[in-house]
Order: structure tokens, then sequence, then C-alpha cells
């Protein structure tokens, strides 16, 4: 079971550095594997489809005696991130245009919650079922 430990937004600037030899196609896949292509690739075809745009999610793997790591640390000096693309709407930006803008504490307490399979509130609630 993993466990959120920490998030941050992060310029692209950080993979890039780390990324800079893996501008080739995989020849197994036959696409490149750098996560910035692929985002650019993703955020043109969202754009294309009338959507905002994309982000990139990365995910990092820690060991027990890396868990004091700051995100950035994390991700530069991680060997495989795992990584994905996410794209932005519309719907999502008028939503959260209503909520007020929450400092890091708070809205990662909400994350943690979330992905550990509850609402995304302070307090731990059952999601919401559909209607």
């Amino acid at each position: 079971m993993y466990s959120l430990i920490d998030a941050d937004v992060l310029p692209l600037t950080v993979l890039e550095k780390k990324f800079e030899h893996a501008a080739l196609p995989d020849p197994v896949i036959g696409q490149s594997t750098n996560p910035i292509t692929i985002l650019q690739k993703d955020d043109e075809e969202r754009k294309r489809n009338g959507h905002l745009g994309s982000v990139l999610v990365v995910s990092v793997e820690l060991a027990e005696s890396e868990m004091k790591k700051t995100p950035e640390q994390a991700v530069r000096e991680t060997t495989c991130p795992t990584f994905q693309p996410l794209g932005l709407f519309k719907e999502n930006k008028r939503s959260f245009e209503r909520l007020p803008t929450l400092p890091k504490p708070i809205w990662m307490v909400c994350l943690k919650n979330a992905l550990d399979g509850n609402a995304y509130a302070m307090n731990v609630q059952p999601r919401p079922s559909p209607p």
C-alpha cells in the first residue's frame, strides 16, 4: 500500500535535465519516453479537442530512508518515476474557481484523503456515491 508523503507543483525544468537523453523514440513502444514530449503531445491534442490543456502528474516510490526528501529532490534523484498526463477541462476550472485558494497544508490533507479513497475534504469522509 502506498501513502502520500508530500506533493508540490514543480517547473518542467526539473524534468528537462533529468530526461534530456530520453528524446529518442523507444524502439519497443515506438514513441519518446521523455515525459515533457509526452506532456506536450497530450496538451496539443487536448487543446485541439477544445479542452484547456494538460498537466503532468509524477509519482515517485521512495524507500523508508528517503522519506525526508522534498518532492523536487525525489523527482530529481529517483531513477524511475511514474508519470501520467492528465487533461484540464473547462468544467473542472469552473468548479475550482468557486473555491478559495487553499494553503498547501490544507490541500495536502484533502489530497491525501482523496487518494485514500475518501472525499476531497479536510476530514475523512466516505466519497459520495454518484447520482
